[in-house]
């Protein structure tokens, strides 16, 4: 992942070797270590739930990395608004280099984010799907930004409502984390235009993840009706109609 996000470029600017630093890569005069990357956990969540849903996981690989690039881009972004002097127990990049290196080091990780996006093609992925994850991953972003408008504003208010530390968190966090369960959960295939759909239908990120809750409830019910009314392989089995390998084994004996 980070040879294929973080190319050198024909001059070997330093704007990679900062990324590598906030990335964990290395040390603080650029030389070759490792460092805490942080818990990754988003992800490893968009690995899992696609292996969970029967998905290809190699195939949504790099929607994963796209998705801990925007984590990095946010975090480099929200160290400056906040001037926190560390991230990952290390000294955050404004605090190194300045803020407007620090800038520059989160834009270019949103580039490197749907460069790794586009890197799909390479594993199967169809130019529409790329397209349908590149807007929703944009739709999250613009969540995330929201959300942190929301808490810079909060800051100085004594009197902030559950109700709207909800709102504002359910944009910092939940949103990234909804897109890549719910992408991930489709195998990176049909949920980024439903997804994208279901906010703009429902208003924000986790009333979409309750509509797709809904709908795996209801698959989960239908098929179980199904399988299991009269006729069905599950009725079947339950009252000895149907041979099975347990039941074979027991009857051998």
């Amino acid at each position: 992942m980070e040879s294929a996000a973080l190319p050198r470029s024909e001059r070997d600017l330093p704007l990679y070797d900062i990324l590598r630093y906030h990335l964990g890569y290395a040390d603080e005069s650029f030389q070759a270590a490792r460092f805490d990357p942080g818990k990754r956990i988003r992800p490893l969540v968009c690995l899992l739930a696609c292996q969970a849903a029967g998905g290809d996981g190699e195939q949504v690989l790099p929607v994963a990395a796209a998705i801990e690039m925007i984590h990095n881009f946010t975090l480099i972004h929200d160290d400056i608004q906040d001037q926190s002097a560390l991230r990952r127990h290390r000294p955050t990049v404004w605090s190194l280099w300045d803020t407007a290196q620090a800038i520059n080091a989160g834009d270019a990780l949103f580039a490197a984010a749907h460069m790794m996006l586009a890197k799909g093609r390479e594993l199967g992925l169809r130019a529409d799907t790329i397209l349908d994850l590149s807007d929703a991953l944009h739709q999250t972003t613009l969540r995330i930004v929201e959300g942190q408008v929301l808490d810079l504003g909060y800051e100085t208010r004594p009197d902030v409502h559950a109700s709207e530390y909800l709102t504002m968190i359910g944009g910092k966090s939940a949103a990234i984390i909804g897109f890549t369960s719910a992408i991930a959960a489709y195998g990176a295939f049909f949920i980024p235009k439903s997804y994208g759909t279901s906010i703009a239908m429902t208003g924000g990120p986790e009333m979409a993840l309750w509509g797709f809750l809904v709908f795996y409830v209801s698959c989960l019910a239908i098929t179980w009706a199904v399988y299991t009314r009269p006729g069905g392989h599950l009725h079947d089995i339950e009252r000895g109609r149907v041979a099975t390998p347990a039941g074979a084994a027991t009857a051998a004996r």
